[in-house]
């Protein structure tokens, strides 16, 4: 982000059926270092949004600021929920 000048966003709470009528495809670029089901859309927006800009164009992440966050208070709220500390979470995959 920081060598591009460009920001990563993420869209807030809204249905994708409702941007069809914003988006329109400009153009899509096929890149062999990306293999083959990955693409670079070019896209001509109106009206499109809410997002969240989650890396910014200096590098600051914000789900990485909430997860050391997170990770600092988990302790307090295993405590406050009767948790055990060595609790783990069970993986689904």
């Amino acid at each position: 982000m920081k060598e591009h000048k460009c920001v990563h966003l993420s869209p807030q709470c809204v249905s994708p059926n409702l941007w069809l009528d914003s988006i329109k495809i400009e153009d899509v670029y096929l890149f062999d270092e990306l293999g083959t089901i990955e693409a670079a859309w070019q896209l001509q927006l109106d009206k499109f949004g809410p997002f969240l800009v989650d890396i910014d164009c200096n590098g600051n992440n914000y789900f990485e600021k909430i997860d050391k966050v997170v990770e600092k208070n988990l302790s307090k709220v295993y405590k406050s929920l009767d948790i055990p500390e060595d609790f783990e979470y069970t993986k689904l995959y």
